[in-house]
């Protein structure tokens, strides 16, 4: 059965998928054009002998090519580059995506870990049949495009490796440590040669070290969704159309978390959630908090199911990440942790000396000031002296008596209002240094070198 299962939790690279009692919506994923495998299964007497008449089970085939038939798709997205409607093209869309995770020519199973086809053009290749789909004309879409790359590239990536769990159930698993696991699927998607280094990979204890956590990890999950082939995004968009606005975390928690058709949570864990969300609620609103603000929302939905982790963000599709999503709570475990405290530590130490060396700066600049400002007036005081010197003698060469500082001063001023009264010539030579103004009086005595 196909389905589409749009979840913002952990994930580890090669998570084996056990059996889940989870119920899915194959209202979209009917037998359309003879999809679907007939099996003959003969129930045994209790001689073992078979008994008359046969019962036919149906089986579901592999998806065929839906999408996109008739030219380019228009699609709905929203702010993250997912698809939100219609709900059907969502549907034949993931199936899509699905067909092509399985393609061995661009994702082959050989390789132990998807990012290996960042190095090639494999996801490259991919994405241009997925953008020869997609109606991208409207301006608003267009915006949009490097985000549905993204988005696109994520669930790519989930895709393949449920598909090589599927085969490691089906193919690996029933032969382990037999010759027969390395026989090529009954399947015309598998690769030969690519099976066998596949079931290399698979032997190898490293990656049994990882199937082991990985299974463990999964065996204590207490909490499933009833989502069937409709997405988070999608959910989000009938929310909005019927209600007028988009949906928290928590509206869109208590519509994934119920049963078909009813108000009721799909298991334990799930009402213990929505019980524990509504006591938080209740808290705040004993505290006269207001538990429609955004900020408060999120931080009763950490309260309640924990900070984020991994760089994803539940409750709103595969592929969003913490920078798309601002305001979330985040923890970061382990080494991260670790290095992320150190780096605070670090730039915390910069940043103090960084000021430090600014104060130093800013004394030593207003110091240099200061001595500058007492060197210019040491300056000026010389300068007026030595003029004061030079005027003196330059009196007595003109036949002036100046005997005292007011002598001078009384001088001057009578010659400030000779000036005024007569312009000076000013006599210049190309081989002097300096122009000489001929003075409002006769000097004839004066020696001017």
């Amino acid at each position: 059965m196909s389905y589409f299962i749009d979840s913002g939790g952990d994930h580890e690279e090669n998570t084996e998928y056990e059996d889940e009692n989870i119920g899915y919506d194959d209202s979209e994923t009917q037998d359309i054009g003879g999809m679907f495998q007939q099996q003959v299964m003969s129930p045994s007497n209790d001689n073992g002998l078979s008994e008359t008449p046969t019962i036919t089970k149906r089986q579901r085939g592999p998806n065929q090519k839906n999408w996109a038939l008739e030219g380019p798709e228009k699609l709905l997205w929203n702010r993250f580059g997912l698809p939100k409607g219609p709900r059907k093209k969502v549907a034949r869309f993931s199936r899509y995506l699905g067909i092509l995770a399985k393609d061995c020519s661009l994702f082959p199973i050989s390789e132990p870990d998807f990012r290996m086809f960042n190095k090639s053009d494999n996801y490259e290749r991919a994405w241009n049949r997925v953008k020869e789909t997609l109606d991208l004309t409207h301006p608003r879409v267009a915006c949009l495009e490097s985000k549905i790359r993204e988005k696109v590239r994520s669930k790519l990536n989930e895709r393949w490796k449920h598909w090589k769990s599927e085969l490691s159930k089906k193919w690996y698993k029933p032969f382990k440590n037999s010759p027969l696991r390395f026989r090529k699927p009954d399947d015309d998607r598998v690769d030969e040669d690519q099976w066998k280094v596949f079931v290399a990979n698979n032997d190898k204890k490293k990656h049994q070290r990882m199937v082991t956590i990985n299974k463990r990890n999964r065996s204590q999950k207490r909490m499933n969704q009833s989502t069937g082939t409709r997405t988070y995004s999608s959910l989000a968009h009938e929310y909005e159309l019927l209600h007028g606005k988009e949906p928290d975390r928590w509206e869109l928690f208590k519509l994934t978390h119920r049963k078909a058709g009813t108000q009721e949570p799909i298991d334990a864990a799930s009402a213990k959630a929505i019980a524990d969300f509504e006591e938080a609620e209740q808290r705040r609103l004993s505290m006269n908090v207001d538990i429609t603000a955004p900020e408060i929302r999120e931080e009763m939905y950490a309260e309640v199911l924990g900070k984020e982790k991994g760089n994803r963000v539940r409750g709103f599709g595969a592929g969003v990440t913490w920078d798309e999503v601002p305001g979330i709570h985040v923890e970061e475990r382990g080494v991260s942790k670790e290095v992320q405290l150190l780096r605070e530590r670090l730039e915390a130490q910069t940043k103090e000396a960084q000021e430090r060396e600014a104060r130093l700066m800013d004394e030593l600049q207003r110091k240099m000031a200061e001595q500058t400002k007492k060197m210019e007036e040491m300056f000026e005081v010389r300068c007026v002296g030595m003029a004061v010197q030079k005027m003196g003698e330059m009196f007595k060469q003109c036949g002036i008596s100046v005997d005292t500082q007011e002598d001078m001063e009384q001088t001057m001023s009578q010659f400030a209002q000779n000036i005024s009264q007569r312009p000076s010539n000013v006599i210049f030579s190309p081989n002097d240094d300096v122009y000489r103004p001929t003075l409002p009086f006769e000097c004839s005595d004066m020696q001017t070198d």
